[in-house]
């Protein structure tokens, strides 16, 4: 068990503040589908935990993958679920994201959430929390626009958490993360690109067979690059109880949308695309046109 104290976002930023970001993949491991503990640290801030503070108890909610300077990506419904519980008002009052990085825990106060009703992915901007110093280093995973295809390795990875609510002593004012970061390797098993339902799973997914527990879902999917393909969505145990099949949101439907993070304020004088503030691999793959209509290619684009 961990806990820190959760400070208000830093505001006394100044033009020149220096924030250094440092880009990174992840590598995916042979073996068994079975979940395998990380460090915490493992992944050097780039996958968080993201805990909602309600009358003195933390509840995890979910998971998250940083992408840009304050900007994060997880599942829509981890945030669509707590606000109908609580409601909208707390996804940004009293919604954290924490991750660990060079062994210091660094906290992030959710400042907006952008969902879209045409995928599970959601956008959030976030604040660091606490007094800082210049330069402050974030960490952030490197995106693929290529869609996975049946058989391609994957790693996911994500919070998984030792308990659904805990208790808070000391009130709202201190975060405290029970569990522990896990990582399931797999295989894609099926890709929809235009979605599998037009209920369930209505926007581009795709299908793999992993390890994947409560807490993980907004978990970031790598594949075998350790490029960043889609996050957590859904996932069905077999009878047994055992390995099960899991759904990954591709970010194709968000990579054109358009943000303006606050955070640092001068950073960002005019809204952003995701595509544009992240770094991405394989853009050729994926196309947009002069109204924000994007197109993911399935073929290779050297066979034309």
């Amino acid at each position: 068990m961990i806990q820190a104290p959760i400070l208000p976002p830093f505001e006394d930023w100044e033009e020149g503040f220096q924030v250094i970001v440092a880009h990174g993949t992840s590598v995916v491991r042979p073996g068994r589908l079975d979940t395998m503990e990380e460090p915490i640290e493992a992944f050097d801030g780039r996958v968080l935990t993201v805990h909602g503070l309600d009358n003195g108890v933390a509840h995890v909610l979910g998971s998250a993958v940083m992408v840009g300077e304050g900007v994060a990506l997880s599942a829509s419904h981890v945030f669509q679920e707590y606000s109908k519980r609580f409601g909208p008002e707390i996804l940004t009052e009293r919604c954290h994201l924490a991750g660990f990085r060079d062994g210091q825990l660094q906290i992030w106060k959710v400042q907006q959430v952008f969902s879209k009703s045409s995928t599970d992915v959601v956008i959030l901007t976030l604040a660091l929390c606490g007094a800082q110093t210049s330069p402050i280093h974030v960490s952030i995973c490197e995106i693929s626009m290529r869609f996975p295809t049946v058989g391609d390795r994957l790693l996911v990875v994500g919070y998984s958490a030792d308990n659904e609510g805990s208790f808070l002593p000391d009130g709202d004012n201190v975060i405290t993360i029970h569990g522990k970061m896990s990582s399931s390797t797999g295989r894609v098993t099926a890709i929809y690109p235009e979605g599998r339902d037009r209920s369930i799973l209505p926007f581009p997914c795709f299908e793999f067979v992993a390890d994947v527990r409560g807490g993980m879902s907004g978990g970031p999917v790598f594949n075998d690059r350790g490029h960043l393909v889609g996050v957590v969505s859904t996932s069905l145990r077999d009878e047994q109880g055992n390995d099960h099949r899991c759904w990954a949101a591709s970010l194709a439907p968000i990579m054109a949308d358009t943000i303006q993070p606050r955070w640092p304020y001068w950073l960002f004088p005019e809204p952003i695309r995701i595509i544009d503030q992240a770094r991405v691999h394989d853009r050729e793959w994926f196309s947009i046109d002069d109204v924000g209509n994007w197109r993911l290619r399935l073929d290779s684009p050297e066979a034309n």
